[in-house]
């Protein structure tokens, strides 16, 4: 699909345009809300490091919540984006040329996905939640894995069981997906006191991100608030919230250890997002840029995890330099969060559907069995 939707893009790029002139006047940026990890760059930037297209290229367009690597940090998701679209323009050889599109400038995870299924826009890096299709809400079920090296078994990697449920998901979307990367783990930051405990969390307002997974985890333990990703750090600030579970490299690059005072290493929920291409645009590919493209996805995949593990690496430190303390749970008591955790899947199965989350439990099952016998 050559130059498709180029009046829509037009008009937003326009429209951003404006918003970045009045930002240059003292205007303020929000970040996007999708669960995932956002960096710290004000207003939302348009496309970034495309080149000018020969005139019989394929043009895609690159739609993301992420924020713009050249403008944030910490941001592993962003990283990635970068690197896909690299990858692909250089290797495709103006064949196929891709431009990225950050800070949601063409719409959140939910308008993205549509737009990609529908047709109005070729490609996107999301996190698809439950509120696209209540079959995605099996990546939120709270201590989905126990560390990193299980999610690249069985999700982050091209034969992952896990992550061929996702594919399979896709389809009848009338989408394609075509990797993931490592992802991160969310812990809890607030301003009140240290959490060790689940018991810790009784006296605390938390922001929570709508969701119906994450509903059901947070909603007994504390006075769960919903709130949009751009009220966070005021919310936080003023004490509308106490607190809010957070990745420690997502505090850091949204500075909310201005705001907060203690972070603890709850790990309750992996995240990832997935890179998704419209059916029709990956049918219409000739096979050796389909093989460019999906080479350059999985490739992308690993330049995530590898700055993922060294953004983790930098988080606690940084924190604590900003003067929060950092509480890392031992073995103990982390098993008693991932108890409770697991005492919120019953409500999830009904959310998720049984067919799906029979068959997700069934995969942990087998690989832990494996993993223990080892």
């Amino acid at each position: 699909m050559k130059k498709r939707n180029m009046s829509r893009i037009t008009a937003l790029l326009l429209a951003v345009a404006m918003l970045l002139s009045l930002a240059a006047c003292g205007g303020s940026g929000s970040q996007p809300d999708s669960g995932s990890s956002s960096g710290s760059g004000g207003a939302g930037s348009g496309a970034s490091g495309g080149s000018a297209a020969p005139a019989d290229a394929i043009e895609w367009s690159l739609g993301t919540t992420d924020s713009d690597p050249e403008t944030s940090s910490m941001n592993s998701f962003a990283d990635f984006t970068r690197a896909f679209c690299d990858l692909v323009n250089e290797r495709a050889e103006g064949r196929l040329v891709i431009t990225p599109y950050y800070n949601s400038v063409l719409g959140g995870d939910v308008q993205l996905l549509n737009d990609v299924r529908d047709g109005n826009l070729e490609i996107c890096h999301i996190n698809p939640m439950s509120g696209i299709d209540p079959r995605f809400g099996f990546k939120a079920l709270p201590y989905l894995f126990e560390d990193f090296e299980q999610v690249r078994e069985l999700m982050a990697n091209p034969d992952g069981e896990l992550f061929q449920i996702i594919k399979d998901i896709c389809a009848e979307q009338n989408t394609y997906c075509l990797s993931v990367g490592e992802g991160i783990m969310r812990g809890f930051l607030n301003s009140k006191h240290p959490v060790r405990t689940v018991a810790d969390l009784k006296d605390l307002t938390c922001r929570v991100y709508e969701d119906p997974c994450v509903s059901a985890f947070w909603s007994p333990i504390c006075n769960a608030s919903i709130l949009s990703w751009s009220e966070c750090y005021t919310s936080l600030q003023t004490g509308t919230v106490d607190g809010m579970e957070s990745a420690a490299t997502i505090s850091c690059s949204s500075k909310f250890y201005e705001v907060t005072d203690y972070y603890t290493d709850i790990d309750w929920q992996w995240v990832g997002e997935f890179l998704i291409l419209n059916q029709d645009c990956w049918d219409e590919l000739d096979p050796d840029l389909q093989e460019i493209v999906q080479q350059a996805a999985w490739e992308a995949a690993e330049v995530e995890s590898e700055k993922a593990a060294e953004y983790r690496e930098q988080a606690y430190a940084m924190l604590e330099d900003n003067g929060v303390e950092v509480t890392l749970l031992s073995e103990a008591e982390k098993a008693e969060w991932v108890k409770y955790g697991r005492s919120c899947y019953e409500p999830i199965r009904e959310i998720v559907g049984a067919e799906t989350y029979d068959r997700v439990i069934g995969i942990l099952e087998e690989s832990n069995s494996a993993r223990n016998a080892g």
